[in-house]
């Protein structure tokens, strides 16, 4: 995924299916739209004789495309249809269920554009969302993030970490591409909950990315902790406040307790559960990461070891 700046030189015609007009977008979100949408891609999925399709995301230019695991597992063929371009026959690279990603292969292709990634630290609850759910970003639908740190089954998947929208599901096809306000990428719909759409973060999205294109296989850290946000006030700073350490893990080994306040991480700051996960996400076993916190009036802070992948609660990670 890249990180390259923005450039809007041009507006692209594009049909709102729910939402204001584009032009009350502003034509710089619309570029963006349009640029994101050059990335998203269609897959037929052939399994047990029946045909289904999904949106995909282009995330390496050589022709890696994210896709929800839900939709593809199981699958005896894949064929994706890249923006502008013909079917091809793509091969599953790997499958994280923990994460609800899947990441497959078009061979023989280049050069095809990425989007750029957004920073989880930029977004909230009620922060603006863009599904685009079509090759092309001719069409997308508005809504809002509902929150950021939530726990769910879709697909008959037990995901650690989605972001609920309030955009109807119907609307956002599993593999649409969920957007920010700037365009940037924050997340990819895995399914739909109680009819809204439902999407794997990219906070998330980018280090199993990564790991899926180098192994094939995703090794999940894992802290051993349960918490909550904490906004800042008058007498402490923000951070994540431990509801639950889980004896002899990797957080109860080091000594951090139910109660402590998280504030960093490797001492980049922690403000969030959404922040935490961020740091925590791409480490896998036997990692160590130096965990901040305020005990008290006391900050302290703990070496500390992650376990190998275990089945995640709160912000366990």
């Amino acid at each position: 995924l890249t990180t390259h700046p923005h450039t809007a030189t041009a507006t692209p015609h594009a049909s709102v299916i729910a939402g204001p007009t584009t032009n009350a977008l502003g034509t710089g979100l619309a570029a963006s739209i349009h640029r994101t949408g050059e990335s998203i891609a269609s897959v037929e999925v052939v399994r047990g004789g029946q045909t289904s399709r999904c949106l995909g995301i282009v995330v390496q230019a050589d022709g890696m495309v994210l896709v929800p695991a839900a939709s593809v597992a199981g699958a005896s063929t894949l064929q994706v249809t890249l923006s502008g371009a013909v079917p091809a026959v793509a091969r599953l690279v790997g499958i994280d269920r923990r994460s609800g990603i899947a990441v497959l292969h078009v061979n023989g292709v280049d050069g095809l554009p990425v989007p750029h990634l957004g920073s989880p630290e930029a977004l909230s609850g009620q922060s603006l969302a863009l599904a685009i759910t079509s090759p092309g970003g001719a069409s997308f639908s508005v809504g809002t993030l509902t929150s950021l740190d939530t726990q769910m089954t879709i697909g008959g998947l037990a995901l650690t970490d989605v972001v609920p929208t309030d955009v109807p599901a119907a609307k956002a096809p599993p593999g649409s591409a969920l957007v920010d306000a700037r365009g940037d990428l924050v997340g990819m719909v895995e399914g739909g909950e109680g009819g809204q759409a439902v999407a794997v973060p990219a906070w998330v999205v980018a280090p199993v990315v990564h790991q899926l294109i180098a192994g094939g296989r995703v090794r999940h850290g894992w802290l051993g902790i349960t918490g909550k946000t904490l906004a800042r006030s008058e007498y402490r700073p923000a951070g994540v406040l431990l509801t639950g350490v889980t004896p002899g893990s990797a957080a109860g080994i080091a000594g951090l307790r139910a109660g402590d306040l998280v504030t960093s991480v490797d001492f980049q700051p922690v403000t969030s559960v959404v922040g935490l996960l961020g740091h925590l996400y791409g480490l896998k076993g036997g990692d160590e990461v130096l965990v901040g916190v305020e005990r008290g009036t006391t900050d302290l802070f703990y070496r500390v070891i992650l376990q190998a992948d275990r089945p995640a609660a709160g912000v366990t990670s």
